[in-house]
């Protein structure tokens, strides 16, 4: 099957792409709040057939608290705020990028939380 990638089109459209043979015809063009939910019903579901247990077939993925595998947090500018990137299945990593003011409020409700669960983390160094 060749890799499926989604692509912006024309009046805010999103449509999902194999490389190799071009339009994937099963589905039409969505919008993007559509496109957001389908990636995160797929990514759910990814998450879901990646554990040893998997849940049963016909499950739907709707939402998942997926496990961070590895983080980095760095910038690319320092006005653009944070870039924190998390491996949340093996080879998939999903990249945010956090305006400063919300970094500082995420670190401050973040850090006592984990300090109160006794949690450990380890950086993996910052992005390039």
């Amino acid at each position: 099957m060749g890799e499926i990638v989604a692509r912006t089109l024309n009046d805010g459209l999103v449509e999902l792409l194999n490389i190799k043979a071009g339009s994937v015809a099963a589905l039409e063009p969505m919008t993007a709040k559509d496109a957001a939910y389908l990636a995160r019903g797929l990514l759910c579901c990814a998450a879901i057939q990646s554990v040893d247990q998997p849940l049963p077939p016909g499950t739907i993925g709707t939402d998942a608290q997926l496990p961070i595998l590895a983080w980095t947090i760095g910038h690319s500018r320092p006005e653009e705020g944070v870039i924190i990137s998390l491996t949340v299945l093996p080879g998939v990593e999903l990249t945010f990028r956090i305006p400063a003011d919300t970094a500082k409020e995420f670190a401050k409700i973040l850090l006592p939380l984990a300090e109160k669960l006794d949690c450990t983390m380890e950086s993996h160094g910052p992005l390039n």
